[in-house]
């Protein structure tokens, strides 16, 4: 079934809305140095990404090479949080689905770039941990070289579960609270509690989710540099 889903309309919504306002300050910087609304707000962003995020955790030129993949990730992932927040809107990544996609492409990544900083050898070296250089004995070699193999190899998966668990449930938690505070409206029959708890509450969740979807954004790809 190849239908377009909720997430995948919103998932293109958010990449048509994020095409147009980069090509917009594109356009613009080309006019003037000056940067000036839109251009000044995108491009505060992308210094803060580079100055903030990628070089404090990546030396050159690692930090060059991999930039425009970390833009797109925190712009992308920072827009489909937003239009989640719409009238009628979906956050595409409040599925684990989305996520886990996320997380797939910054662990391609991650090894790609280690195997190919290190050579292959090097790379599939480092997972036993040294154990072949350590003077032991035969048996206590085999014994840790499996012991470390399986912990270096888990470790190796878990990260991107983690990068994918996180923004899921940090995306998906403001939702059920809004819900939840909705219901209960409905569970007490009462507009009185509408008005004093559903209302008001609601709009905090909802106001601190704007500032929520800017921040996994940040966590998110401050992770992805430090993996």
């Amino acid at each position: 079934d190849m239908s377009i889903t909720s997430n995948v309309f919103f998932l293109l919504l958010a990449s048509v809305i994020l095409f147009v306002i980069l090509r917009i300050s594109a356009s613009r910087a080309k006019k003037s140095l000056v940067p000036r609304g839109l251009r000044n707000l995108v491009e505060v962003l992308i210094v803060f990404v580079r100055d903030d995020i990628i070089a404090p955790n990546l030396p050159e030129p690692f930090s060059t090479t991999l930039l425009p993949y970390f833009l797109t990730v925190f712009f992308f992932i920072m827009t489909a949080n937003l239009v989640g927040l719409l009238p009628w809107g979906h956050s595409a990544t409040g599925s684990i689905n989305v996520t886990v996609a996320f997380a797939l492409c910054t662990f391609v990544i991650t090894q790609v770039v280690g195997i190919r900083a290190m050579g292959v050898k090097s790379f599939f070296k480092h997972l036993l941990a040294g154990v072949p250089e350590m003077e032991l004995a035969l048996g206590m070699k085999i014994f840790l070289i499996a012991i470390m193999l399986v912990i270096e190899v888990v470790g190796l998966f878990t990260k991107p579960i983690a990068l994918a668990i996180r923004l899921f449930a940090n995306m998906i938690a403001g939702h059920i609270i809004i819900v939840s505070l909705i219901g209960l409206t409905f569970l007490f029959h009462s507009l009185l509690v509408g008005a004093l708890v559903t209302v008001p509450f609601a709009l905090f969740v909802f106001l601190l989710e704007i500032f929520v979807a800017t921040l996994q954004a940040y966590i998110f790809t401050t992770l992805s540099a430090v993996f």
